[in-house]
């Protein structure tokens, strides 16, 4: 593989720097994110907030530049995922093999990681399962199937199974807690505030404000694949976040 691209000081002062971003739905778009911080995107569908998410996980063509902790990123999301870049959505048919088992759903992660040890120690693999299932009190059993899981459960294991490879880690998070009940949107809100105070950097993007008003330390929103606003704490509130988008809706016209 290419030689990883250094960067200026400049650029590396936050961890995630991504610079005139362009793929499908994605207009040059530019944004920031630092060690510890919950950046949040906001907007309606098609707004190119999933497509400029997988494009940095490398999971889509694209042009323009992603640097993570002063490199850029690999090509392809293996790689990325080895870098401690890790996409998770809401869809949880695509996040979760169904039929496979807690632990086998858990360890996929470390396969990625390790792509030389493709067939690790069952005795490793057990232990690393338990340990997540017990750290991020997951209500089930590593030897249970997925799929007997509550939504919200399982939509925990896919993000407990993230942020199970410590920091460094870049996680984005595409409309995470979809279908997830009250509890569980809570539960998932609490790991994600968890780990950026543990030096993540967590982008996620929600097409519910309110949402985002929780734990979010600074919100962009976005329209068109480009950045159409931006919000700080406190500022970050739901009529806030509607009126940048109804301000851009009206001034288009």
């Amino acid at each position: 593989s290419a030689a990883a691209t250094q960067i200026s000081p400049a650029a590396a002062d936050r961890d995630l720097h991504v610079e005139q971003l362009l793929c499908d739905g994605v207009d040059r778009l530019s944004f920031n994110a630092a060690s510890g911080e919950c950046l949040g995107l906001y907007g309606p569908p098609g707004c190119g907030a999933t497509e400029a998410l997988r494009a940095i996980a490398g999971l889509g063509r694209h042009g323009g530049r992603i640097v993570w902790r002063g490199e850029s990123l690999p090509g392809t999301s293996a790689a990325r995922v080895a870098r401690h870049v890790v996409y998770c959505n809401g869809d949880r048919a695509r996040n979760l093999i169904l039929p496979w088992t807690v632990g086998r759903n858990i360890d996929l992660l470390y396969l990625f990681r390790h792509p030389l040890l493709a067939i690790p120690s069952r005795r490793a693999a057990r232990d690393r399962a338990h340990a997540v299932v017990a750290a991020f009190a997951i209500k089930g059993s590593p030897e249970e199937p997925i799929r007997n899981l509550s939504g919200g459960n399982q939509q925990r294991v896919a993000v407990a199974r993230a942020l199970s490879l410590g920091t460094p880690l870049l996680l984005l998070g595409d409309d995470l807690t979809r279908g997830v009940d009250i509890v569980g949107r809570g539960h998932i809100h609490a790991l994600l505030r968890s780990a950026s105070q543990r030096g993540a950097t967590v982008v996620i993007y929600s097409t519910d404000p309110e949402e985002l008003t929780q734990i979010c330390d600074r919100v962009l929103v976005l329209q068109e694949g480009r950045v159409v606003g931006e919000l700080g704490r406190p500022g970050i509130t739901v009529p806030a976040l509607e009126g940048a988008i109804q301000r851009r809706r009206h001034a288009v016209r």
